[in-house]
């Protein structure tokens, strides 16, 4: 997740604020594109579950990235206003992940 944030901040020649957790780069990408743009931001999510399937065989792994995209993507919840839409897609059919 952290590299792809990564590319973002470049694509966009912002300032990465080195030792952050994904959640607070994720949010801070956010506000900072809208406000350098004056309009909400659309947020694209390709393969949510990618890394759940990865790591699938190990039920507890598996737990545990799903408590952490829980998390990671929980953000957008709180920066409706900063945000017009939102899509996100897999590529299983999980009925209750649960994030």
């Amino acid at each position: 997740m952290k590299e792809e944030l990564r590319k973002n901040y470049i694509n966009y020649e912002i300032e990465m604020k080195e030792g952050e957790d994904e959640i607070f780069l994720f949010e801070e990408l956010i506000m900072i594109l809208n406000k350098r743009y004056n309009k909400q931001v659309v947020v694209l999510v390709d393969e949510y579950d990618k890394p759940i399937l990865d790591v699938i065989e190990d039920r507890t792994q598996a737990e545990e990235v799903r408590k952490t995209l829980k998390g990671f993507y929980s953000v957008l919840k709180g920066l409706d206003r900063y945000i017009r839409f939102v899509l996100v897609t897999g590529v299983s059919k999980f009925a209750k992940v649960s994030l």
